[in-house]
């Protein structure tokens, strides 16, 4: 553990008794710790219904939880994707995998395995550099582009047809 928690925990076993027999406010005890009031409350009440023992973290000592998958299922489905799936994505695989296979699996938990045995998604967005957009070439007139029009209506009406181009002024 951290330095920065263990004393974190100290700050608590100190302040927290002095906050329940009233030798300190709860604002004043947040100060010292470092925690908001609300935390100081909640920790007060704590203590009083558990005494010290709020103060040891409640997974010590105790083993943690084994893996949702085994290793064998994992093995599994990195061989079910490299001999039958390989040309689709994860997300088409996974859902192969519950249809086919009989095998639920959440997308990110799937994504982990392969990309830990070295596979990537075949359609996987490259993170390769973006081509750049070339400007358009500057025009010798201004509005040149506003002028390519090849129909030969009023447009504003004043009695011209635009049956020629008129070029740059």
């Amino acid at each position: 553990m951290s330095q920065e928690y263990l004393a974190l925990q100290e700050r608590k076993r100190k302040w927290i008794p002095l906050a329940c027999i009233g030798k300190c406010s709860i604002s004043q005890a947040s100060k010292r710790i470092g925690i908001t009031p609300n935390s100081v409350s909640v920790l007060k009440r704590r203590y009083r219904l558990y005494g010290d023992s709020i103060f040891v973290n409640g997974h010590k000592g105790k083993s943690y939880q084994k893996k949702k998958y085994s290793d064998e299922l994992r093995k599994k489905i990195i061989w079910l994707y490299l001999e039958y799936w390989n040309d689709c994505n994860f997300a088409t695989f996974k859902d192969r995998l519950k249809e086919y296979h009989k095998i639920k699996i959440g997308i990110i938990t799937l994504t982990k395995i392969l990309n830990k045995a070295g596979i990537k998604s075949p359609k996987a967005h490259s993170k390769g550099k973006k081509k750049k957009h070339l400007p358009r070439k500057e025009r010798p007139c201004t509005g040149e582009l506003l002028q390519l029009d090849a129909s030969e209506h009023d447009w504003l009406m004043n009695g011209e047809k635009n049956n020629t181009s008129r070029g740059c002024r």
